[in-house]
């Protein structure tokens, strides 16, 4: 039976567009990815293997063009964490936001986000913001480096 030089090449180049749509995404990312809506960072987070559930779109953000909430266990109490993710349209409202949230951590001593891109993700604490890096990569701010 003959074989083709065309039907070779249509077989090697089948196999190998198989081999590309079979990579995996890498994390964590490099924080410089930008996303359209809120709803995409939740999803990323599940995906890399953070617990983001319950995700509600939000509306309440004065700077965000998107934004949402979704749970997180945490690892010492029974209850769950609240997550807010954020994209923003400018990198002055992105700036605004992070300003905003260093100020409250001051006031409550207490509190972390991780920026990158055109995003933003308040998680609470340095545990937390640490799993969110190890996914979304990014910059991690917390109270104790404010």
């Amino acid at each position: 039976m003959r074989t083709s030089l065309l039907t070779l090449a249509i077989a090697a180049t089948l196999t190998l567009a198989g081999c590309s749509s079979l990579e995996e995404t890498k994390y964590p990312l490099s924080g410089l990815q930008e996303y359209e809506v809120s709803d995409q960072i939740a999803e990323e987070l599940n995906a890399g293997g953070f617990d983001c559930t319950d995700y509600e779109r939000g509306t309440g953000s004065l700077t965000a063009a998107s934004s949402g909430t979704c749970w997180h266990p945490h690892a010492d109490t029974e209850k769950d964490q609240e997550i807010i993710v954020m994209v923003f349209n400018t990198e002055s409202d992105q700036n605004s936001q992070a300003q905003l949230y260093r100020n409250m951590a001051d006031l409550i001593d207490s509190g972390g986000f991780v920026t990158g891109g055109n995003w933003m993700v308040n998680c609470g604490n340095k545990p937390v913001c640490t799993s969110v890096a190890e996914v979304l990569g990014g910059r991690t701010e917390t109270a104790s480096v404010f």
